[in-house]
C-alpha cells in the first residue's frame, strides 16, 4: 500500500544489544520513556542476538533527538546507542 510508505516511521534508537535478553535489559531503565521499546531477536552468524530499540520516528533528526534525550536522562551512556534505520518499526 503506497499510502503506508508515505507515513512510515522507519527510524529508531538502538539502546542495547547482547546475546541474551537479560544482558540487553539489565540496568536499562526505560520507565517514563514516551516511545515504544521493543526487544527483538535476530540471527547473527546462526546465533540468536537480541537488541533493544526505542521508538519509531519518521525522520533521522527526530530519532537523533530522542537518543540525545535518552543520554541526558542516563538511560544510555553518553557515547552509547545509535540511530538505526528500522523499516519495520511500528508507531503505536
Amino acid at each position: 500500500n503506497p499510502a503506508d510508505s508515505a507515513s512510515a516511521a522507519g527510524w529508531a534508537a538502538l539502546v542495547g544489544a547482547g546475546n541474551t535478553p537479560q544482558s540487553v535489559t539489565e540496568g536499562l531503565d526505560l520507565a517514563g520513556v514516551s516511545a515504544a521499546a521493543a526487544l527483538t531477536a535476530i540471527l547473527y552468524g546462526g546465533t540468536p542476538w537480541y537488541r533493544m530499540v526505542v521508538g519509531a520516528y519518521p525522520s533521522r533528526r527526530q530519532a537523533d533527538s530522542a537518543l540525545a534525550a535518552l543520554r541526558r536522562r542516563g538511560v544510555v551512556g553518553g557515547s552509547s546507542g545509535q540511530v538505526v534505520l528500522a523499516p519495520y518499526a511500528l508507531r503505536l
